[in-house]
This record gives structure tokens, C-alpha cells and sequence, in this order.
């Protein structure tokens, strides 16, 4: 248990009863930001998925979820496929996933991405 932030330690316990292990990817953006007192560059993945976990309470709906210090695990030729259909969807699990609450906002952030080899309906199955 959190002694600092028990709140947001219990809901991140609840994050997969709402959102689910599996996700059918949807779009990907790289994000570069520059750290203003070093000057460091930092590359940060957001992928757009669609919740295919049959149980999660968000079952169907998108998603973003954010890998700091990341770049995609999905080419951009592959991206391109997807987009027109003409190849199969690619399924992913991430890791390290945290609900993250700020003045005006929230967002979803884990610690790396994972591509399954395996079909939606299989993952669908598998929950």
C-alpha cells in the first residue's frame, strides 16, 4: 500500500477490471520533449487502442496509453497497412499500467508495450 497517494494506489489496482490486459492498436504518435534545465531529449510513445477485453467495464472503447521514454514498437509501413485495411490488427499488452490525474486532465501511462502474436478474437478468448 501507498502511503503517499493510497487513493491513486487503489484505483490503479482497479485499472483492469476497467480497461482490460488487451488492446487492438488504432494509431500511434511519437512524442519528443526537451528537458529545460538539462537540455535532455526525451522520446515518449502514445498509443490509441481500442479495449477488446470482453470483461473490462470499457469494453469497445478507445484509449490512450503513454510510454515515457519510448519509441514505437510498430513501424510506420506496418501503421500504413493498418490504416487501409489490408493487414490483420495488431494486438497489444502493456506493461506497468498507471492512471495519472493532473490540473485539467488525465492519462493513462505505462512502463513498456508488447505485441502479442495472436489475433483480436484469440485475445478476446484468452480475457
Amino acid at each position: 500500500e501507498s502511503k503517499t497517494a493510497p487513493v491513486q494506489a487503489m484505483l490503479d489496482k482497479e485499472l483492469p477490471n476497467v480497461i482490460g490486459s488487451s488492446f487492438s492498436l488504432v494509431a500511434v504518435d511519437e512524442q519528443t520533449s526537451t528537458d529545460s534545465n538539462t537540455g535532455e531529449v526525451k522520446n515518449s510513445t502514445v498509443y490509441t487502442v481500442r479495449v477488446i477485453t470482453k470483461t473490462a467495464k470499457a469494453f469497445r472503447d478507445l484509449i490512450q496509453i503513454k510510454v515515457k521514454n519510448s519509441h514505437s514498437i510498430v513501424k510506420d509501413e506496418e501503421l500504413d497497412k493498418l490504416m487501409m485495411q489490408v493487414a490483420k490488427p495488431i494486438v497489444l499488452r502493456f506493461d506497468g499500467i498507471a492512471h495519472y490525474a493532473y490540473m485539467g486532465g488525465e492519462t493513462l501511462n505505462a512502463s513498456a508495450a508488447e505485441r502479442l502474436n495472436v489475433s483480436v478474437q484469440e485475445a478476446m478468448q484468452h480475457e
